[in-house]
């Protein structure tokens, strides 16, 4: 999530605004923002895990978790129209395009790591049984499918998803369900 915050942040939302004006992407900076300390509150409570500070529980996990995914959903799901091509169509030329896609994939390759990033997002990010993640840009699926493929190949492996975020028949029965929002909301409340 961060890396698509930064990706977003350093390259994409500059561009952006040098053809739609400056501060157009500000609405976008603030969605950012929005869920920067709640998403920090769960990493923490990772990091106790890991560091076993903490014992396991389910129910505090799954607050932490409620505390930035519906904040979260709702800042991607503004943001598509960001992306969507009638925003961008008579802003930008083929060739500026294709120039943007070199930078962009010059900065992935750049802060690349094995550890974690998009290839591991694709290689267990189910998009067909997903409906409620909203899509990702075709340029970012263009890359993680294609040059971030090449990158981290050995990974696809042990994903549960396959190289277009179908999941793998032997991770089937573990597909997760859509809960219920009005659910969810309640127990928020």
């Amino acid at each position: 999530m961060h890396y698509h915050d930064e990706a977003e942040e350093d390259v994409w939302f500059p561009l952006l605004e040098t053809k739609l004006g400056a501060g157009s992407m500000a609405d976008n900076i603030v969605g950012h923002d929005s869920f920067k300390a709640p998403v920090a509150e769960f990493e923490q409570l990772i990091a106790s895990l890991r560091a076993k500070e903490t014992t396991w529980d389910p129910e505090v996990f799954r607050q932490a978790a409620y505390a930035f995914i519906p904040v979260l959903r709702e800042h991607l799901v503004d943001e598509i129209d960001t992306f969507r091509p009638y925003q961008l169509k008579g802003h930008f030329t083929k060739e500026e395009l294709d120039e943007f896609e070199r930078d962009m994939t010059a900065w992935l390759m750049a802060k690349s790591s094995p550890e974690n990033r998009l290839p591991l997002l694709i290689a267990n990010g189910d998009a067909v049984n997903g409906p409620w993640f909203p899509p990702m840009p075709p340029q970012l699926v263009t890359m993680v499918k294609g040059d971030l493929w090449k990158v981290h190949a050995d990974w696809w492996e042990f994903g549960s998803c396959d190289r277009d975020m179908k999941v793998k028949p032997e991770f089937a029965a573990y597909e997760p369900v859509l809960e219920d929002r009005s659910k969810m909301e309640a127990k928020q409340a």
